[in-house]
């Protein structure tokens, strides 16, 4: 017997609650040592547990413990100075805890350990700038221990982080923006800097949309995935409807199968490279938004973001965009709320 399948034998042997003590301090162990073995172990050994006939607050127990370890990942593997659009740790982080969360098991563990499960959960809010939902997170945990430190200090940061991006460079929302009428005005601004997005890979993109709150609308990016249908299919069976964005560079025939099977509610044309605010429209977008809106029924949108501004609403507008993205525009001007009208009434002047 090799001595790795003599620790597995040892462990099965444990009991439930000296099986979860071993693994969690292996788990802690790991994590101070950055010890990527010890981690992959404790995730062997977390597939071991899963399989045996849990009790239900330990059935919860495993998801959280999970949890703890994609983070010992995100602790080996994450740069704390870079930025990446893939966040696969942080991702498998928040639905490790709201499995623990939505599991039966929740309502039998102690105070302490369910106010561990919403504290990692909204710390991991506040990463991907979910400010709001972090914080009612944190409550969440306080309304179960008011003096629970970490929640209660980390509440402190998430506010701080909200309250910076109200307020930032470009003036923040106004609270007087005015709603769009029968078409829909849609505005931007540009991501505060740190923040991190939360880009879901085919993979994870149902569980995403069953799991995560507030979304009605969920569009990708074609050339994120190669599973483009599937993608599109899991959003809507999350009870979302599915968009598809192009680049400036991808052909507007790329979205032709999936319009034809009934998958597609919304076409978004990137009439600039995303990435940054404050680009120039390009002016191929326009010969590409009249190909979208020939090709495609009128039940799917046309979406077109990038350089909209009161000098190009009518222009895509009448090239077939009935969705205006404007961030620029908008938010660097004195008066966001005139500018907001003046795009809307450009693009859809009423005679």
């Amino acid at each position: 017997m090799t001595k790795d399948s003599q620790q597995q034998s040892d462990f099965a042997a444990l009991s439930d609650a000296d099986a979860f003590y071993k693994v969690g301090t292996l788990i802690d162990a790991s994590f101070d040592a950055r010890s990527a073995s010890g981690t992959d172990q404790a995730f062997l050994l977390l597939d071991e547990l899963g399989n045996r006939h849990l009790s239900a607050d330990h059935a919860a127990l495993v998801h959280y413990f999970r949890a703890n370890a994609w983070a010992n990942r995100e602790h080996m593997q994450t740069n704390p100075d870079s930025w990446s659009w893939e966040q696969p740790e942080c991702q498998a982080q928040i639905l490790e805890l709201r499995r623990a969360l939505r599991h039966e098991g929740f309502s039998q563990l102690p105070v302490v350990r369910k106010c561990q499960i919403f504290t990692n959960l909204a710390n991991q809010l506040n990463k991907i700038g979910r400010f709001i939902e972090a914080v009612e997170t944190f409550d969440r945990a306080l309304d179960l221990d008011a003096k629970f430190g970490m929640a209660r200090g980390n509440r402190g940061i998430a506010l701080s982080h909200y309250a910076r991006a109200l307020y930032d460079a470009v003036g923040g929302f106004p609270e007087d923006m005015p709603q769009g009428g029968e078409d829909w005005l849609y505005w931007l601004r540009a991501e505060q800097r740190g923040l991190l997005n939360l880009r879901a890979t085919p993979d994870a993109l149902p569980y995403l949309v069953a799991e995560e709150a507030g979304a009605d609308s969920i569009t990708i990016h074609v050339e994120a995935t190669p599973h483009v249908h599937y993608a599109l299919q899991a959003v809507r069976e999350g009870g979302c409807t599915a968009g598809a964005a192009i680049c400036p560079a991808t052909p507007v025939a790329t979205l032709a199968d999936a319009a034809a099977d009934g998958v597609l509610d919304l076409a978004l044309c990137m009439s600039v490279n995303p990435g940054w605010g404050n680009q120039t429209l390009i002016p191929h977008s326009f010969q590409k938004l009249r190909e979208l809106r020939a090709m495609l029924p009128a039940t799917i949108g046309v979406e077109v973001d990038g350089g909209v501004s009161v000098a190009t609403a009518r222009s895509v507008a009448d090239a077939g965009a009935n969705l205006l993205v404007a961030g620029t525009a908008v938010f660097a001007a004195s008066d966001p709320g005139a500018v907001f009208q003046e795009i809307a009434a450009a693009a859809w002047p009423v005679n």
